[in-house]
C-alpha cells in the first residue's frame, strides 16, 4: 500500500518542479519576450516604450497606452468605462496611471506575457524623512489589471532592467565620505525567493552607475566618476569584467547601440567638433576587435543607432546649437551604405530621443515646453516616397 501512495506524491513533486523551474537561453543572441529590449532603451531616460507580441506599450504624461502594430491606434491601458484616467488619475481609479514622485527614471517592460512598471511615490511611512521618495516595481496583466508589487527598493535605483529571469538594478551612489561614493549592480530572480546577488560594486569620487543594458550573456553600463565616463561590461555567466574601447587620452565613451554581435560607441573630448569625437566605432561584445564605422557623420558629435538592416545617425540633440549656420540638423537612415531617408530635426522640439525600435517601426520621443508626444516611421516604407514620420495620436 505504501508504494501506492508514494508514486502519486513523486509524480506531483516532479510536476511541481517542472512548473516552477525555468530555463533560459545561454547564447549571445536576442530572444523576444524574455530578453531586455535594448533597441527601445533611451540613454538617461530608461525604457519608456516596450514591444509585445502584437504591439507596443508606452508611457506618455504619466499614463500607459497600448498601440496595435497594424492598426496604429493608441488606447489607454484601462478599458473600464468608468475609469478616471483622463480627469484625476490615481493608482486606485486608473490602471494606466504611473505614479511619479521623482520621474528621472522610466521603466516599463513587457516580459513573459506580463508588464513590469517602476513607480516612485511619496513614502509617508519612511522613518528617516517625511519627504522621502519610495520606489516599487509592480507586475500588471496585459490589460493593466491585477497589479501587484514585486519589489520595494531600499535605495533609489539609478537603472532597472529585466533579462532572462532576473531583475537587474543599479543603486544611486551613497556617500562613503566627503568625496567618495559607493555604487552597485544587484540582481535577483524575478520569480522565487528574491535573494539578492551583488554583481559589481565600486567606490570612487563622484561615482555613478547608470544606463544598464543587457544583450545575450552580457550586461553593459555607464560608469562615471571624476574623470568622466566609460562603458563597462560583465559576462553574466563567467563574471568576466572589461571596459569597452578604453583609451588613455582623456576621451570618454558612450554606448550608442548593439546589433547582432557588435557594440557601437564613440569618444568625447569635451569639444563637440573634435575630429576624434565625430567618428563612430564598433567592437565585438567583449570590447575587442575595434573598427571605425564607415558612415558619413555630422560636423558635431552625433548619435548612432544600428539594427539588423539599417544604420541611423543624427546630431546629438543638445549639440544642435554648435552647428554653423546652414549646416543640416537631421536624422539620416542608411541601407548598405546608401542614404535612403532624411528627416529634418528642426521640425520637432530640440529635446527629443531616437528609439530604434524593432523591424517594424522607429520612434521619436519629443518633449516640448507644454507636452510630450511620440512620432513613428514605418520601416516597411523606407526607400519609397511614402516613408515619413507621423505623430502618434491618442
Amino acid at each position: 500500500m505504501k508504494y501506492y501512495f508514494i508514486f502519486p506524491i513523486i509524480v506531483c513533486l516532479f510536476v511541481l518542479h517542472g512548473c516552477s523551474s525555468h530555463t533560459y537561453p545561454t547564447d549571445d543572441e536576442f530572444h523576444m519576450g524574455i530578453d531586455y529590449p535594448h533597441m527601445f532603451s533611451i540613454q538617461g531616460q530608461g525604457l519608456r516604450i516596450t514591444p509585445s507580441d502584437s504591439g507596443y506599450y508606452f508611457i506618455q504624461n504619466s499614463l500607459i497606452y497600448y498601440m496595435d502594430k497594424d492598426s496604429k491606434k493608441a488606447v489607454l491601458l484601462d478599458s473600464r468605462p468608468d475609469h478616471g484616467c483622463l480627469t484625476e488619475p490615481t493608482v486606485e481609479n486608473c490602471y494606466a496611471f504611473v505614479e511619479e514622485d521623482a520621474s528621472y527614471l522610466n521603466f516599463l517592460q513587457y516580459y513573459n506575457s506580463k508588464l513590469y512598471l517602476l513607480e516612485s511615490y511619496w513614502d509617508k511611512e519612511n522613518a528617516r524623512s517625511k519627504f522621502a521618495t519610495g520606489w516599487r516595481l509592480s507586475q500588471l496583466d496585459k490589460d493593466g489589471g491585477r497589479k501587484k508589487v514585486v519589489k520595494s527598493f531600499e535605495k533609489s535605483p539609478r537603472s532597472v532592467i529585466i533579462h532572462r529571469g532576473y531583475l537587474y538594478y543599479s543603486t544611486v551612489s551613497s556617500e562613503v565620505d566627503e568625496a567618495r561614493y559607493e555604487s552597485s549592480i544587484i540582481r535577483m530572480k524575478l520569480l522565487g525567493d528574491q535573494k539578492e546577488e551583488v554583481l559589481y560594486t565600486a567606490q570612487d569620487v563622484k561615482l555613478q552607475i547608470s544606463d544598464l543594458v543587457a544583450y545575450g550573456n552580457q550586461i553593459y553600463w555607464l560608469h562615471s566618476n571624476q574623470d568622466g565616463y566609460r562603458i563597462k561590461r560583465m559576462d553574466l555567466i563567467t563574471k568576466e569584467l572589461s571596459v569597452i574601447g578604453e583609451r588613455n587620452d582623456g576621451g570618454a565613451n558612450v554606448l550608442h547601440s548593439i546589433s547582432k554581435d557588435r557594440v557601437y560607441f564613440n569618444y568625447f573630448y569635451n569639444e563637440p567638433k573634435d575630429s576624434r569625437t565625430l567618428k563612430i566605432y564598433s567592437s565585438n561584445l567583449k570590447g575587442e576587435n575595434i573598427q571605425e564605422v564607415d558612415i558619413v557623420h555630422p560636423p558635431v558629435v552625433s548619435m548612432f543607432k544600428k539594427d539588423d538592416r539599417y544604420s541611423y545617425i543624427s546630431v546629438a540633440s543638445f549639440y544642435e546649437v554648435d552647428l554653423d549656420e546652414g549646416e543640416p540638423f537631421d536624422l539620416s537612415i542608411y541601407e548598405n551604405g546608401e542614404k535612403i531617408f532624411r528627416f529634418d530635426l528642426f521640425s520637432i522640439p530640440r529635446n527629443h530621443y531616437i528609439v530604434t525600435g524593432d523591424d517594424r517601426y522607429i520612434f521619436l520621443f519629443c518633449i516640448d515646453d507644454e507636452e510630450e508626444y511620440y512620432m513613428m516611421l514605418d520601416k516597411e516604407k523606407l526607400g519609397t516616397e511614402e516613408a515619413a514620420f507621423e505623430r502618434l495620436t491618442l
